[in-house]
């Protein structure tokens, strides 16, 4: 880096660039800057670049000299921050200086625009397109840090590189890109997609019963189920319990005084079969029937019940009958 040759030109330069009137608070101000220059050059030569780029700051914040500038430039450019180097080269080179200027400080121009000829073409570049949304209302960022200027490209360090593209309304976009460690431009294009809504989907819930309609009642089934056999005992007794009348009958006419010739013995087994399966109809005819009663009432009651009403359950009296009734 030619250190030796650069020592020379600092201490030249902020000996030559102190204007005669300087007070001595000033010149204690040189010296300080002086000394900073002096450490930051040690430390490149060293190979200490941080240490060296904070020490070249802080002697430019005491005293701003093109040489300051340079060693920021050479430190930044052995950190490998090869972008901000050549920025801080472009800004040397851009200084304008007077006419009669120390010829040092062109010195360190000259040196800057040098360094930035040998390097610059190790520099990439990133440009973003960005394809969507309306111009101007995205927005990104490279590496955290935001990104104006779509359109136009910006130098950036070689490496990997997280990008990110956002825009009201539109998916964002994140990705890497990798910058290889040569000059030229890397163009990418970002095509941002609009954001679909999508009404959310309502539970499909299972249709209640109808509990009010017609036949939906589970009592139904038994109900007629216990009418039938009710029905049906009743009618086999009923017929049964007249034929057991009329062999009895036709017995005591053959029996004096209750007492049957050995002959009659079949008749009278008859008779007693007969009188035995009109009680067993006539009890299960009339044991279902009033099952049937019942089921007829709990189910009528519980559909009423449902619709508010109030049942009312009554007995019903008549010549050669009895049931029951109610108010539905």
């Amino acid at each position: 880096m030619r250190l030796a040759g650069l020592l020379f030109c600092l201490v030249s330069a902020l000996s030559l660039g102190v204007p005669s009137s300087a007070s001595a608070a000033d010149e204690t101000e040189v010296d300080r800057a002086r000394k900073l220059a002096q450490d930051a050059a040690d430390s490149l030569d060293a190979g200490q670049f941080a240490e060296a780029l904070e020490r070249a700051k802080q002697a430019e914040e005491l005293f701003h000299a093109p040489t300051h500038i340079l060693l920021m430039g050479q430190a930044l450019e052995g950190l490998g921050r090869l972008a901000e180097a050549a920025e801080t080269y472009e800004k040397l080179v851009a200084e304008p200086l007077p006419a009669k200027g120390s010829a040092v400080f062109r010195k360190a121009q000259d040196e800057g625009a040098n360094r930035l000829k040998a390097f610059v073409a190790k520099i990439p570049s990133l440009l973003l397109r960005v394809r969507g949304p309306k111009p101007n209302a995205a927005t990104a960022t490279v590496d955290g840090q935001p990104f104006t200027g779509f359109e136009s490209a910006r130098r950036f360090d070689p490496g990997d590189h997280k990008v990110h593209v956002e825009a009201e309304g539109f998916i964002a976009d994140d990705r890497v890109v990798s910058l290889p460690a040569k000059g030229g431009v890397v163009s990418i294009e970002i095509v941002l997609k609009p954001v679909v809504e999508t009404a959310p989907t309502k539970p499909v819930l299972p249709t209640p019963p109808d509990t009010t309609s017609k036949g939906s009642s589970p009592f139904l089934a038994p109900t007629l189920v216990a009418f039938g056999v009710g029905v049906a005992g009743l009618g086999v007794g009923a017929v049964t319990g007249g034929l057991f009348l009329s062999q009895l009958s036709d017995l005591k006419d053959r029996c004096p005084a209750d007492r049957c010739p050995p002959e009659e013995q079949p008749n009278i087994d008859d008779t007693g079969t007969m009188g035995n399966v009109s009680t067993v109809a006539l009890s299960v005819g009339g044991a279902a029937a009033a099952t049937a009663v019942v089921l007829l009432i709990v189910s009528l009651t519980s559909s009423d019940a449902s619709e508010g009403k109030r049942p009312a359950v009554l007995p019903m009296v008549g010549p050669g009958w009895l049931g029951v009734g109610g108010r539905f």
